[in-house]
């Protein structure tokens, strides 16, 4: 049995969505599907354009497509949904999403005229291997396998439904918090404080600096550049392990105060700050804290912070 021909390609996902447009290569017209829809395959009434609704909100998708001469054994080990739709393909595929990215797919065979191929799409979601997810990241890669063969229009079918996700156990919810913080452009500081009202803190031109009570910390978000920095969740664990590889540590203190609720405060700005809850106000007034960073390698487009506390004994 022939292999099937097979291109792997990492595309961006944009709100959710990305286009497969079947064309001639001398095509100027590019017909775009409604995707009005919530099937996560959606084809145009002539089977020119495909909308596929992706997991992922924003970010590479990894797409491999694997062309066959005849029908595949249908496989859903591993797969949260597979879905099937017939779409009108000569010469390539082209990739699109709404940011006007585009990528393209060559097609075997004559591209001659367009004919009718049968699409088989598989959906996963597993977490990245690269790393250790610290609580409360989600870091996860969403993969399509699209396998296509030359068939008959037929109609939409769902081979596989997507299952319900698992809900959050109460230990699960415990573990971390989440703080949903947006910088400022050109952003200076994260500030880390416990009780009401921020304590007073300077710029000493060092990464850290503490308030003279001891229940806040400046961080400054020195050597960041111009890229975007994003917020910050909370793990009510000690340090990461050496197999988080992608962070490293930016500040290591201790905050003294009482508990409840600790503050995380972007570029000294209120009100753009959000809280974490810690776990027992009763638990004492000394709490360590070690500020992660991640993503200051200029290849990375984003940058993130990660917060591990814990009460000291």
């Amino acid at each position: 049995m022939t292999s099937p021909a097979r291109h792997e390609v990492n595309f961006p996902a944009d709100h959710h969505q990305y286009w497969m447009i079947g064309t001639l290569p001398d095509d100027e017209e590019v017909l775009q599907p409604k995707g009005d829809n919530f099937c996560t395959l959606d084809i145009s009434r002539k089977g020119r354009a495909g909308h596929v609704r992706t997991n992922t909100q924003y970010g590479d998708i990894r797409l491999v497509f694997e062309f066959h001469q005849q029908a595949p054994s249908v496989d859903t080990t591993g797969w949260r949904e597979v879905v099937e739709g017939s779409m009108r393909l000569a010469g390539e595929i082209i990739l699109d999403n709404p940011a006007n990215e585009q990528e393209s797919v060559p097609v075997p065979g004559e591209a001659a005229e367009l004919s009718w191929w049968r699409v088989r799409v598989h959906v996963s979601m597993h977490t990245e291997s690269e790393g250790l997810n610290p609580p409360g990241v989600e870091e996860m890669q969403e993969t399509h396998l699209i396998q296509l063969w030359p068939s008959p229009k037929s109609r939409y079918m769902v081979v596989l439904d997507r299952p319900e996700a698992p809900e959050l156990t109460e230990a699960d919810e415990c573990l971390a918090g989440s703080a949903s913080i947006a910088f400022k452009e050109p952003s200076h500081s994260i500030t880390l404080y416990l009780g009401d009202g921020a304590p007073q803190t300077t710029a000493t031109g060092e990464v850290l600096g503490l308030s003279p009570d001891g229940r806040g910390a400046r961080i400054a978000t020195q050597g960041w550049g111009e890229k975007s920095l994003y917020g910050t969740v909370a793990a009510f664990t000690r340090a990461l392990p050496s197999e988080a590889r992608k962070w490293e540590i930016e500040a290591e203190f201790t905050l003294t105060g009482a508990g409840g609720q600790m503050w995380i405060v972007p570029d000294e700005d209120e009100e753009y700050a959000d809280t974490v809850s810690l776990p027992d106000p009763g638990l004492g007034n000394k709490w360590h804290v070690i500020v992660y960073v991640r993503g200051r390698d200029p290849r990375s487009e984003d940058g993130e912070y990660y917060v591990t506390v814990w009460p000291e004994a």
